[in-house]
């Protein structure tokens, strides 16, 4: 069986195994890129999901693709946009388009994170209002804005949600989305290079900064000084 068929089927099989929101967040964002000797390719859209998908569903994943081929395989995954093919999404082997945004490349957003395909209920609806109120009245509303929840419950979606929103309102506006991890990784690479000045004019120069699963900082006592920096900087 080729990557082609064997994916979809993989997919509807880790489907039944998690959650709807992990998921369609998650898992169903990944592609099958080659399957040789037994080793599994796997692309990622973005750093964010290629950690957690690697790190909570490697064995998961592992399981779905042996049962399906019958064999002992192993998993490298990698970093690769969605690519797309006719305005649809689809998988890495039909010679796709790599879907080019400015927006995307330079404030790390991901373009499927929208309003537009937020899904709006009981338990998410004030964030929801809030984040639009944020949109309405940047930097005035609800600033800072922390969003709180279980594992694959949309804060990701919503986050970048806001942010672009308010580059669709004015493409002036800098946005730059980053995971706690990216953060906390470019300030060490910054201060053995002696880079410092470069990464807090990164940092400190968005009109709006998104960062993702904050509580990762904890315990890093020099990247929660620095990002108390950057948060007196922007605020």
């Amino acid at each position: 069986m080729n990557a082609i068929n064997l994916w979809p089927q993989i997919l509807e099989e880790l489907k039944i195994s998690v959650s709807k929101p992990i998921f369609q967040t998650l898992l169903s964002q990944t592609d099958l890129v080659s399957l040789e000797k037994n080793v599994a390719t796997i692309s990622c859209p973005s750093s964010y999901i290629h950690s957690l998908v690697e790190s909570r569903y490697y064995s998961l994943v592992k399981s779905a693709l042996d049962n399906q081929t019958k064999a002992n395989n192993s998993l490298v995954f990698v970093i690769r946009p969605r690519l797309v093919k006719n305005g649809e999404q689809a998988g890495p082997l039909f010679g796709w388009q790599t879907e080019k945004s400015n927006v995307q490349e330079k404030s790390g957003l991901n373009p499927k994170y929208v309003f537009a395909t937020f899904v709006v209920g009981n338990s998410n609806n004030f964030a929801h209002a809030a984040a639009q109120a944020i949109v309405q009245n940047p930097g005035l509303s609800y600033n800072p804005f922390f969003i709180w929840g279980g594992a694959g419950v949309g804060k990701t979606h919503l986050m970048q949600a806001i942010g672009h929103a308010i580059w669709e309102k004015n493409h002036q506006n800098k946005i730059l989305y980053c995971p706690s991890e990216t953060f906390t990784n470019e300030l060490v690479q910054a201060l053995q290079s002696k880079t410092i000045t470069e990464f807090k004019k990164k940092y400190r120069s968005p009109d709006v900064l998104l960062v993702d699963d904050i509580q990762f900082i904890a315990g890093k006592e020099y990247s929660k000084e620095e990002f108390f920096h950057t948060f007196n900087a922007l605020y």
